[in-house]
């Protein structure tokens, strides 16, 4: 079941488009993948504020063991990681440092861990309808009073 697609966007930069056009075509396979099944849900795009953090995550699939967390790179070239988990890409003969993805990954698991453990997360109901002709940008909603939750407690928290 998909919640939120990726949104249509372009930029004035080919390298930002070229990263947008990934994170399209990899919500395109776990549309494919995901579409039809009502114990997986997926969100594409969404951006996570909480405890003064906030994180973009391109791609988060939700079961009822867990979630993933996937992120989208598009990388002209060669990519090389050091012993000490430092990325370098090759790209026009010249070779630069970028962040990791595994790092960037591991940050937006810790943060998606810190917001479930202060707060049930929950898809709202609303949003389980087949074909979610309800809408679902607020997809996930931290004040749902589940079995675990801490409702009467003032937690803040976002995800869009």
């Amino acid at each position: 079941m998909i919640l939120k697609e990726k949104s249509q966007t372009g930029s004035a930069s080919v390298k930002h488009d070229a990263g947008i056009k990934q994170e399209q075509d990899v919500a395109f396979y776990l549309r494919r993948a995901y579409k039809d099944r009502d114990n997986v849900m997926v969100l594409n795009d969404i951006s996570l504020s909480y405890g003064g953090e906030t994180a973009q995550i391109d791609h988060l699939i939700v079961y009822s063991y867990g979630f993933i967390v996937v992120e989208s790179k598009s990388i002209r070239g060669e990519v090389k990681v050091n012993k000490y988990g430092e990325w370098t890409r090759s790209y026009k003969d010249s070779w630069n440092g970028m962040p990791s993805p595994i790092k960037q990954a591991e940050l937006q698991i810790k943060l998606l861990q810190e917001l479930n453990g202060h707060q049930a997360i929950h898809v709202s109901e609303r949003c389980r309808k087949p074909g979610g002709e309800d809408g679902c940008s607020d997809a996930v909603n931290p004040g749902y009073a589940g079995p675990h939750s801490n409702k009467g407690k003032h937690i803040q928290g976002a995800v869009t």
